[in-house]
């Protein structure tokens, strides 16, 4: 059998609906394998909340 993977690249949040948390239950759905590869780990998503500090 022939398993195809996928690397995701992306940066993953601790809440919310974006980034990686998005991506890896769409590449499992798909049947892929994911092997993720964070480019930052944030506690939850900045936008909308002014300035960051």
């Amino acid at each position: 059998m022939n398993t195809k993977s996928l690397i995701i690249s992306q940066d993953l949040c601790g809440v919310g609906q974006v980034s990686m948390s998005v991506a890896l239950p769409l590449a499992a759905g798909l049947g892929l394998t994911p092997y993720v590869l964070p480019t930052a780990l944030l506690s939850s998503h900045t936008g909308g909340l002014g300035a960051n500090t």
